[in-house]
């Protein structure tokens, strides 16, 4: 079974690190307090998607899970 994120925040975005967004070529920025649990229009996600058990996905779908590395 394939599970995949049901939030799309910027925890799970290969741009973010340690609260910095990466996205921005010239410079990083740090990301605020009020887009950081919302996410952009230009993320990325750090894990797609994985294949697991039921469990996991009906947990995913109840908590509105998001797959993290």
């Amino acid at each position: 079974m394939i599970v995949k994120s049901k939030t799309t925040s910027c925890h799970g975005c290969s741009f973010n690190r340690n609260g910095y967004c990466y996205w921005f070529q010239l410079y990083h920025k740090m990301i605020p307090h009020d887009v950081i649990d919302k996410g952009c229009k230009f993320r990325i996600a750090q894990i797609e998607y994985i294949e697991t058990s039921s469990v996991v996905n009906y947990l995913m779908d109840k908590f509105k899970g998001e797959l993290l590395e």
